[in-house]
């Protein structure tokens, strides 16, 4: 049964949530955790030095800072530069309205995080201009329509993707590999991150809310109760807005792919932070090298889950379909 609809986001950590048969704890009230989020710095001018990096730790660009707090509505990751909302516009930024270049050369080690325009000598630069402007802002936003399918794709994936948005446009220029592959990586790894967060968030609820200890773990179906639309809607914000959300949410087969994705990410934490007996005090208070540690644990699991959305089926707000009708089967070593 689905819990009542909450009037706001998560500011505020009361829940009206069918109850599973674990133990409730006896206290009639309970403080909502509060989690430090880490920030993640993306400026104009950062460096990657090789892909694997990304793939093997989807932390290593988080730096710790005990100054944020989970419980806020807008959860930013920030750094002296600039801040990242929850829409994630200023992500878009750094490509939308920029020249793209992308070559299938993909001997470079390392990229300008902006991705450079091509400079031949007879461009018609305005032209170029316009059809670059246009392939950043498509691919961009059918990356997070693909988000919703799959968290960790391949670099292969994120170039076949960014392949399909250049030819539904009609650019023929050749793409640079490389370039598409650790820009594309980087947005999907700052997603990951906000997407961590709030179901970090709610596994503290969840533990604030009921007793639970190794003798009497929660089970998937504790978690489907506990997870409602409005937590789907919450964590998943940021690519929503680029989807058409009604009808996505009318179809009740993928709503239940999300909603079971997200309770099975959330049980993991759950019994994980039970079994390492991390409260939310001694998360906060944890260094950056012992977060780190207990999110890449996590991580390896969360990503075992991508496969069971990757049948989702969503329409980008525009009517596109590429994030759709890509085989994402295809591109992934799944026993599935």
């Amino acid at each position: 049964m689905p819990r009542p609809r909450k009037n706001t986001k998560r500011t505020a950590i009361t829940r009206n949530t069918p109850q599973p048969t674990i133990n409730e704890t006896s206290s009639t009230t309970s403080t909502a955790p509060s989690i430090t989020i880490p920030s993640v710095t993306i400026t104009d001018n950062s460096e990657v030095d090789v892909l694997s990096d990304i793939e093997k730790n989807d932390l290593n660009e988080l730096v710790d800072k005990n100054t944020a707090n989970f419980s806020n509505k807008h959860r930013k990751l920030s750094n002296g530069k600039k801040t990242v909302e929850c829409n994630h516009q200023e992500v878009d930024n750094v490509l939308v309205h920029k020249p793209l270049e992308i070559s299938d050369d993909d001997d470079s080690d390392t990229i300008d995080a902006t991705i450079q325009p091509a400079s031949p000598v007879n461009t018609v630069l305005s032209k170029e201009t316009t059809q670059q402007s246009q392939l950043a802002t498509l691919f961009i936003n059918e990356s997070k329509v693909f988000f919703l399918r799959i968290r960790k794709p391949t670099p292969e994936l994120i170039l076949s993707l960014a392949r399909e948005c250049a030819r539904y446009l009609g650019i023929t220029e050749s793409l640079k590999a490389g370039d598409i592959k650790k820009k594309g990586c980087g947005w999907f790894s700052t997603w990951r991150v906000r997407l961590y967060d709030q179901c970090a968030v709610m596994a503290f609820e969840f533990l604030d809310r009921y007793s639970v200890t190794m003798n009497d773990l929660p089970n998937s179906s504790h978690l489907r109760n506990f997870v409602s639309t409005d937590d789907i809607a919450d964590i998943f914000e940021a690519q929503l807005k680029q989807v058409k959300k009604d009808q996505l949410f009318e179809d009740r087969s993928s709503l239940t792919m999300l909603k079971n994705y997200l309770a099975e990410a959330i049980l993991i934490m759950v019994c994980y932070f039970v079994r390492k007996n991390i409260d939310c005090a001694t998360y906060n208070n944890a260094s950056k090298i012992r977060r780190t540690e207990w999110r890449s644990a996590i991580l390896i699991d969360l990503h075992a889950l991508d496969h069971m959305t990757v049948d989702l089926h969503v329409t980008s707000e525009s009517g596109i379909t590429i994030a759709q009708d890509i085989n994402i089967r295809g591109y992934m070593n799944w026993n599935h």
